[in-house]
């Protein structure tokens, strides 16, 4: 069950990916804004740092809140 939802929250953020990058970008210009762009964005979100902080990696990806930021 577990397993299920972090594939179908995968195959949702590669989706929306996809949509944001369509047009003229290099896979540079695309691996810059997920690496610097969203990793800023998380940083916003002292929710997501104190679950960053106190969970280990695999529970932090799993969280619902992680999927709901924005």
């Amino acid at each position: 069950m577990v397993r299920e939802k972090e594939t179908a929250y995968l195959a949702e953020l590669i989706e929306r990916l996809n949509e944001l990058f369509s047009g003229e970008l290099t896979d540079a210009d695309k691996l810059v804004y997920v690496r610097e762009v969203l990793r800023t964005k998380l940083l916003e979100s002292p929710l997501l740092q104190q679950q960053a902080a106190n969970n280990s990696r695999e529970q932090f990806r799993t969280s619902p809140d992680l999927s709901a930021a924005p």
